[in-house]
Parts: structure tokens; C-alpha cells; sequence
């Protein structure tokens, strides 16, 4: 059923481009109304063939279309020249001629490379775009870019050649990799930042509708993107100048792609020329802080990275964007935002800003690496690190704290994110503290992300949070030399030894690195339970913090130390709740203990 129509008003260019689901066995039925040949020639590669082509060949052979099919290898590495010449050679031998007509059945890649070919086989031949990837929808389908890569730049060998129909079958992403529908998500969000900011706050309230394929959102997203782009189109085809602004994180973005050689996706990439730019245009002044930090926290929302390692250079990234089309008279113009909804184009950014914000998100050192920052290991038998909690409200506030705590012998920082109203800049945190530093969020799990792409030293994580999103983070911090600490809070319950010890192997068989039990200490034979637990786990070689409240907390704390707890938990404020220490306080009685 088509559910939207959308004309691209182009005089004799113009074309529909017509959403729906259920749609695809009826292509046969829009095209036969065309003024096209009656043999068609369907572009694809061998995944979406043998997905969708069968569908699409069987509609329009009962449209009376002669149909050839023609497979190209998956993969970017395939929009090129050389296999543009082979699907050339098998037009010439299949006698395909003027009035013949190209269909791309694909991705952006199919709809690039089918598109390049049909405008310049026999000087142009009709296309059709039937999109089956989120990216192509949105974006590469509408507007009449066709391409193939060069070696040295992302489509540098193309033309403006329009399409006569685009043909959306929201239903073809239910086959689509999570991966592919996340990068295509990262093209709605350009939308969004370049000209409708009601976009992106719809994308922000429906995030998750979004990643469970939705339909009535899918296709909310889809007609918002391709509208916004046919109006930038009808007033500017040939992208003489409104039509830059499309390329908004591109330019970065291409480059990022390019020296990954085509590893990351498109959109993954533009995500990532996204950030870039906003941070450009933040140290510009053309920029709130609060901007960039919203356009990369929806980022983050959707699943994609925020920085990424690569075996590169401030100055190839730098040279691979000086190749960018849209230079003028050698000057690299790059597409800027305002504001949500508004960007500006700017020529005159320094090489110096752009090293600056790419040594930032691009070439991130291994962890800890690079940095003078004291080392915490957690199997050396030390007498005891003490880490404070610092929940303050805002940059200054937090960075003034850990001074604070370094200061008085803290030995590693945790960082409430949960607790802290305002976004902080987490790598600069990191990267300028002196002790290992501990990234908390009992709200938003995607913070801990964040904290793991910024550098932090460990992240915190609840055994009771869902196994395959714990897992999944568990993961990327091993993958980024991130330590993991699993813990388990309950202020109430009363110590069994049987029950902590069946939490401490749970936390272990997670992937903890190291166990946390947050717990009660009433008794003095809560205490022996306590102690109990942490001999139990040095014979087992895994190390356990316990955090005791309760009328002998305190006391537990102190113990802990000596029995193999590494971390003890202390308050940077003097005034503290019954159970707990101030820094000070535990300084002074560990100073007092001959350990």
C-alpha cells in the first residue's frame, strides 16, 4: 500500500518518489505508465537478489517488460570504474539500447554505481531507484547524484542525473542488518540538523519505535528526509550552492571512510563528520556547546560510535578532505551548524582547528597511554585506594572536585553521571586526571559508551541491568582495555553468605574484572560474613568491593583493606550519613593503622 506520494519538481526532470509497504510486486504496475522501453535492466547484487529479485522481475514481467538481471559483488570497493566497464560490456552484449531502462534494486552502492552507468551508457538511458537500505531511502536515491569512487576520493567521477521514479518498500528493512539501519539513521539526523529541528526532536522522542522498525515512524522519517531533500533539490539541482548544505558531516566524512578503506559505513562515517563539524563550529563561536553535545548524544542514542582508532594521521585525514568537491578556488568549504534546523558554510576554518578536533575524535591512543596518570592495580597487594564519588553539577564543579580528591590521596574517581545535571566534556575530564577514573550511569546505559569511547579507566554496571545490553557493553569495554565492574545494590538485605557468594561467581561469570556487592552491615555477624566473602574471593582470584551500610559499616570498610577489598569508597564533603567516611576521616585511621 503506498502511504505517501512526493512530487520532485523538476520541469522535464521531474519524478515521484512514492513510500509504502507491500509495494515492491508492484513496481511492474508504475513503471508500464513511464515513457520507457519495454526492456528493463535490473542492477543489483547477489544478497538483494536473492532477497527481492524474483518480486521485482515477476511485477514486471506481468507488465509485459523484458527483464536482464545483473549482479555486482556486495560492497563498496565495487563502485568503481572497473566494474562500471564490466556492467557496460553486458548492456552492449544484452542489445540494450536508448529507450531500455536501468532499475537499481539496492543499497546506496547499487543506486550510485546503476545510476552512473545509466547516465552515461549510449549518453544516458531512464533509471529507476528502488532503494532497499534505510541510507538509500533517505538520501542517495532522491535527488540525482550518481557516482563511482576514485582511489584517491568518494564519488569523484560522477554526474546530476535524476532518476524517473524512486520506488520505497519500507518493508524490504525488515531484512536489513542492524548495522545498516543505524548507519542510515545517521543521514535522517543531517536532516534533521541542517533544516528541521522538529525532526530531530521527533527522532529523540521515538529513538526506540525507530530501532524496532516501526512502521508508522519509518515512514514519518523517510517522507520528512526525502521532502526536506527535494526542496533543496528544486531550488538548487546542480549544487551550484544550497544544495552544499546536504553535505553536511561529509566532508569529514568521506574522508574517514576513505582512509578506513571502506571498512566503516557511510552513515557511520558522516556520524562521525557530524561531531566533527559541530565541534568546528563550536570553536569557531558559531556553536552553543549545548548543540554539539545534543547532536552527539542522539548519535550515541542510535548506536553509533563517537570516535573511532585509526592507523592515520591529523594530516591524511586533512589531505583526503582537500580533495573534497565542493572546494572552490583551493579553499575547502565545510558545512557548519548554527543551530538544530541551521547551518552556514564556511571557507576560512583553520588547519590548525581541524587537527585539534581530529587528534580529539579520531586518533585516540590505547588507554592510559600518552598521559601521565597513576596506574591502579587491583591484584598488587597494596594497603588500600581510597575513591571518591563526584556528582557535582557541572564542568567546573567536577574538574575543581577531582583536584580536590587527588589532592587529599584519592586513589581512582568515580564519576554519577546519573547525578550530574549537566553534560560534561568526558574525554577532556580523562584525559587531564591523574588516577584512574570510574564511569557510572544507574539511568542511561548509553553513557557508559561514552565514558568507555572517552578513555575511562573502568565503567560500572549493574548485575541486575538486561543480559544482552550488559553483554554488549561488557564487550566494547574489553575491546577498548576498559576494565568492567559489575555490581549489585541492596540497602535492605540482610548478609547470607550462600546468597553473596552465589552474586560474586554471577558477577565473575558476566565478565566482571572485578565484583562490587552493596549490602548491609548490622551485626557483627553481618561483618564475618562480609570478611568471609572477601578470603573467599582472593582463593578464587577474583576481587570484590564491598560498600557496607549499616550501624558496622563503616567498620567493614576499614577491615575490608586488610582482608583484599582494593577499592574503598570515601566522600569528598566532610559532613557524610551515618555509614559512611569522609577522605579525610579515612585518612586519618588508615594513617593511625599499622597495616
Amino acid at each position: 500500500m503506498i502511504l505517501k506520494e512526493i512530487l520532485v519538481d523538476l520541469g522535464d526532470n521531474s519524478y515521484k518518489i512514492c513510500i509504502g509497504t507491500g509495494i515492491l510486486e508492484k513496481i511492474g504496475d508504475s513503471l508500464k505508465n513511464l515513457d520507457i522501453g519495454k526492456k528493463c535492466v535490473i542492477i543489483t547484487n547477489p544478497i538483494v537478489n536473492q532477497l527481492y529479485g524474483d518480486k521485482v522481475v515477476k511485477s514486471l514481467k506481468k507488465n509485459n517488460f523484458r527483464t536482464v538481471v545483473l549482479e555486482v559483488p556486495d560492497g563498496e570497493k565495487h563502485k568503481s570504474l572497473d566494474d562500471a566497464k564490466i556492467l557496460y560490456d553486458k548492456l552492449l552484449a544484452n542489445n540494450v539500447d536508448r529507450k531500455s531502462c536501468v532499475l537499481a534494486l539496492g543499497g546506496g552502492v547499487i543506486g550510485d554505481l546503476a545510476g552512473f552507468v545509466a547516465a552515461t551508457y549510449a549518453r544516458g538511458i531512464p533509471f529507476v531507484q528502488v532503494p532497499t537500505t534505510l541510507l538509500a531511502q533517505v538520501d542517495s536515491s532522491v535527488g540525482g547524484k550518481v557516482a563511482v569512487n576514485h582511489p584517491a576520493v568518494k564519488n569523484g567521477i560522477g554526474a546530476f542525473y535524476q532518476p524517473k521514479l524512486v520506488w520505497i518498500d519500507i518493508d524490504t528493512l525488515g531484512t536489513l542488518p542492524d548495522r545498516e539501519f543505524k548507519s542510515g539513521i545517521a543521514e535522517v539526523i543531517k536532516y534533521a540538523m541542517i533544516a528541521d529541528s522538529k525532526l530531530f526532536y521527533y527522532l529523540k522522542r521515538n529513538i526506540s519505535k525507530l530501532k524496532q522498525h516501526d512502521k508508522k515512524v519509518l515512514s514519518n522519517i523517510i517522507s520528512e528526509s526525502c521532502r526536506i531533500k527535494k526542496d533543496i533539490v528544486e531550488q538548487d539541482e546542480k549544487e551550484n550552492n544550497l544544495r552544499m548544505i546536504l553535505n553536511y558531516g561529509h566532508t569529514f566524512g568521506h574522508a574517514i571512510e576513505n582512509i578506513s578503506n571502506y571498512q566503516l559505513r557511510h552513515g557511520e562515517a558522516v556520524a562521525l563528520g557530524m561531531i566533527c563539524a559541530a565541534e568546528v563550529s563550536e570553536k569557531i563561536g558559531e556553536l552553543n556547546k549545548e548543540i554539539a553535545n545534543e547532536q552527539e548524544n542522539l548519535i550515541r542514542l542510535v548506536g553509533l560510535n563517537t570516535s573511532i582508532k585509526q592507523k592515520t594521521t591529523t594530516k591524511e585525514i586533512i589531505e583526503k578532505m582537500e580533495h573534497d568537491k565542493k572546494k572552490i578556488d583551493d579553499k575547502l568549504r565545510l558545512v557548519l551548524p548554527k543551530s538544530i534546523g541551521m547551518v552556514t558554510i564556511k571557507d576560512d576554518v583553520s588547519k590548525k582547528t581541524l587537527r585539534t578536533v581530529l587528534k580529539k575524535r579520531l586518533i585516540v591512543p590505547s588507554v592510559n597511554k600518552n598521559k601521565e596518570r597513576k596506574q591502579l592495580d587491583v591484584t598488587k597487594k597494596s594497603r588500600f585506594n581510597i575513591c571518591v564519588c563526584i556528582s557535582e553539577n557541572d564542568q567546573k564543579e567536577v574538574l575543581s572536585s577531582i583536584e580536590k580528591a587527588v589532592q587529599n590521596g584519592a586513589g581512582l574517581v568515580e564519576l554519577r553521571l546519573d547525578l550530574i545535571k549537566n553534560n560534561l566534556d568526558l574525554r577532556a575530564i580523562i584525559k587531564g586526571c591523574k588516577v584512574p577514573v570510574i564511569v557510572t550511569d544507574r539511568k542511561n546505559k548509553e553513557n557508559l559508551i561514552h565514558g568507555i569511547e572517552a578513555g575511562c579507566d573502568y565503567i560500572d554496571i549493574e548485575l541486575e541491568v538486561d543480559n544482552k545490553i550488559r553483554g554488549e557493553i561488557v564487550k566494547k569495554a574489553k575491546k577498548h582495555g576498559c576494565k568492567v565492574i559489575i555490581s549489585m545494590h541492596d540497602y535492605h538485605m540482610t548478609p547470607s553468605y550462600s546468597k553473596l557468594l552465589q552474586i560474586m561467581h554471577q558477577e565473575k561469570n558476566a565478565g566482571a574484572d572485578i565484583g562490587k556487592i552493596v549490602t548491609m552491615a548490622n551485626s557483627i555477624e553481618d561483618c564475618q560474613i562480609l570478611l568471609d566473602l572477601l578470603i573467599e574471593s582472593k582463593k578464587i582470584g577474583f576481587p570484590i568491593l564491598l560498600f557496607a551500610m549499616g550501624d558496622l559499616g563503616r567498620f567493614t570498610r576499614v577491615i575490608a583493606p586488610m582482608i583484599g577489598s582494593k577499592f574503598v569508597y570515601a566522600s569528598i564533603k566532610d559532613e557524610v550519613e551515618s555509614g559512611q567516611f569522609s577522605i579525610s576521616n579515612l585518612n586519618s585511621i588508615y594513617n593511625e593503622l599499622t597495616l
